[in-house]
């Protein structure tokens, strides 16, 4: 009798302790006057509410970097060397000449600048950006929580600085400390519930439910879930019968529509429905919930939908939108817009292909492994395998089959689905990366395009008419009549290399490095020549792939050069 009581009372116990330590919401911050604050409202109540019941959970996205894309500067969070090597501050100079001293003071990271027009002062930095690939760091400017911008960003795996401007695909210009960028751009999708609440130039009063990617990000606002279960009875019930808890968002509880569109309020090339609306968000937030409609609260941009209204405002703005931000038909060509093109798949408009088909936001107690590698685009297991997409397309689990569809051996990159049907065609954060628009190689496509196909991207010593002839063999995909005798004998990988805009320039590097290409390809063989031509490009960001992806084959390691 002791033992069944224990028993039965034990989860009680648990729940009573849940009731005493699941209260209000309590403030992370002590509100600083002197940069963007988390301050919980609106029914949010931050993560370290939901760790006491979802504990595993909590571990797992503590381990991811979407937690990390929006921190405090301390000793914990920062990556970056801010000593030379004799131990003094650094020195960071940026191409037009400005001097930026940074360095640390116990606990306080400083920077010594001299704005535009004003005396030298020191500021401390406040806040960074990124977690995964390169940080980001902002100065608090002293006028109420506005911040300035580093005009330089770490690269994590070089563990070098390098100017902002470089890292991103454009011309290096003068240095911009880029005042209200964080507080009116990036503090959009890098943190929770955020409110910009930029007032006036200099009046600004940034806030956040919490910095970075946190559980409410997708799980919407925790009170009422909070609420609901500091009852111990209601608790346990719910854990007995495992039923849908109707007081929190599962994303993968809802239609594979409205579960997507969690991650495409920030991974979306869209806008806000009109001046009303983007007036309402800098004051009060964006009004979406995860589990709402979007659409009702977002305009998605796209460059087949060039007649209504907000597009046109979009256009009078910045006229080369569309060309920096998509393929001419419409196909996404920079990363970190995965929904953009996702939304533009049969897969999703006919079946229920989701975000969740591949990926997942925490990591199951059975994956083996490491919370690293899971947290490199947090992937389900056997996602960059065929398998994420036999999953669906069950008759290619057979490796005959296979074989047979990809005309490729069966255990060979050509016979990986995404190879061919998501190629490497998008550009960000200095490398290629997939398409998340399913599509179909073909050579038409990439003339009226420029977007390489998948053929011509892994046998980049082949032509466009070697791949059409091929395409048109195997598929019977019709064979362009209009190929230039350029286009049928030269290597179509070489004449986006030299030819193409900075984008195509940018894949092309990268793709000269990419195992499967190199070993189908022998790149070693007769690439150099064209990465060298590549070091020399005007942009900075093709002059660093290119030296990477030099630096990759076997004569090449030691190269002393710095693009």
């Amino acid at each position: 009798m002791l033992l069944v009581g224990t028993w039965v009372l034990s989860p009680v116990a648990c729940l009573l302790t849940v009731f005493m330590v699941c209260g209000q919401p309590v403030q992370i911050d002590e509100l600083p006057a002197d940069r963007p604050v988390q301050f919980v409202t609106d029914d949010y109540v931050g993560s370290n509410t939901c760790r006491t019941c979802h504990p595993q959970e909590h571990r797992s996205w503590h381990q991811s970097y979407h937690r990390g894309m929006t921190q405090v500067v301390s000793p914990e969070t920062v990556v970056a060397d801010f000593q030379d090597e004799d131990g003094y501050d650094k020195v960071l100079t940026t191409i037009d000449g400005r001097d930026y001293v940074i360095g640390r003071r116990d606990d306080q990271f400083m920077v010594t600048l001299t704005p535009r027009g004003f005396h030298t002062v020191t500021r401390p930095l406040v806040m960074s950006t990124g977690s995964h690939h390169m940080q980001l760091y902002w100065y608090s400017t002293g006028q109420t929580r506005l911040l300035g911008m580093l005009p330089f960003v770490y690269l994590i795996e070089d563990q070098r600085w390098i100017p902002r401007d470089a890292a991103f695909l454009g011309v290096t210009g003068p240095s911009s400390d880029e005042l209200q960028r964080w507080n009116g751009t990036c503090i959009r999708c890098h943190t929770t519930h955020p409110r910009s609440r930029v007032f006036t130039g200099t009046e600004v009063d940034s806030q956040a439910a919490e910095f970075g990617i946190s559980c409410e990000a997708c799980h919407g606002p925790g009170a009422a879930h909070v609420r609901a279960n500091r009852n111990p009875l209601y608790r346990f019930g719910n854990y007995m019968s495992k039923p849908a808890d109707d007081t929190i968002v599962n994303p993968l509880n809802v239609a594979h529509e409205r579960g997507s569109a969690i991650c495409g309020l920030c991974h979306a090339v869209s806008s806000a429905p009109g001046l009303e609306a983007a007036t309402a968000w800098r004051e009060h937030g964006y009004t979406y919930r995860p589990g709402d409609d979007l659409q009702q609260h977002r305009h998605m941009l796209h460059p087949k939908r060039l007649d209504d209204p907000i597009t046109q405002e979009t256009l009078q703005l910045d006229d080369k939108f569309f060309e920096h931000t998509f393929w001419n038909d419409g196909v996404v060509r920079v990363n970190g817009r995965e929904y953009s093109a996702l939304v533009e798949n049969p897969c999703f408009k006919r079946g229920k292909m989701s975000c969740f088909s591949c990926h997942s936001m925490h990591q199951k107690s059975d994956d083996t492994r490491s919370a690293k590698e899971w947290a490199d685009d947090q992937l389900k297991p056997l996602m960059r395998t065929n398998q994420a997409c036999i999953q669906c397309h069950k008759e290619y689990a057979e490796p005959t089959k296979i074989k047979a569809h990809t005309h490729h051996l069966a255990e060979s990159a050509g016979s990986q689905c995404m190879n061919c049907h998501m190629p490497m065609t998008a550009y960000g954060l200095l490398k290629a990366t997939r398409s998340h628009q399913i599509e179909i190689p073909n050579v038409s496509t990439s003339l009226a395009t420029g977007r390489p196909n998948a053929c011509n991207q892994c046998h980049l010593d082949q032509s466009l008419g070697w791949a059409a002839d091929h395409l048109e063999s195997w598929y019977g995909t019709e064979r362009p009549k209009e190929l230039s005798e350029q286009q049928e004998t030269v290597s179509a990988a070489i004449m986006w290399l030299l030819q193409g805009d900075a984008g195509q320039r940018a894949l092309m590097a990268w793709s000269l490095s990419w195992p499967p290409a190199r070993e189908v390809s022998k790149v070693d063989q007769w690439a150099p020549p064209f990465l060298l031509q590549l070091m020399q490009d005007p942009y900075p960001a093709v002059r660093y792939i290119a030296a990477r992806s030099l630096k990759a084959l076997p004569d090449y390691a030691e190269m002393d050069y710095d693009f």
